[in-house]
């Protein structure tokens, strides 16, 4: 989504406060994690037949400058995800 939607950061924000709220599994983590061992392969079988890459690096990369700038508290509310630079720009 992060290479074909537009967001809002407010938005995005809320949603993942939401989520973790509700699940209250854990807190909001301030960046993206890592994914486990086993997931390259994983993934690979989950992304062929999307119009995704197959590559779990890549993907995690791309999530992680979607997240991370979100999580850490680096964009401000009233930013907006850029399709064209891929980053969070004023909005």
């Amino acid at each position: 989504m992060a290479i074909t939607c537009q967001f809002v950061a407010a938005e995005i924000r809320r949603a993942l406060h939401y989520t973790f709220t509700t699940r209250s599994a854990q807190s909001v983590p301030s960046a993206f994690p890592e994914p486990p061992s086993d997931w390259p392969s994983r993934y690979e079988r989950l992304a062929r037949g999307l119009s995704i890459t197959p590559d779990s690096r890549e993907a995690h990369r791309i999530v992680a400058t979607f997240l991370d700038p979100l999580l850490s508290g680096a964009v401000g509310d009233d930013m907006r995800w850029d399709l064209v630079t891929q980053t969070w720009i004023v909005g």
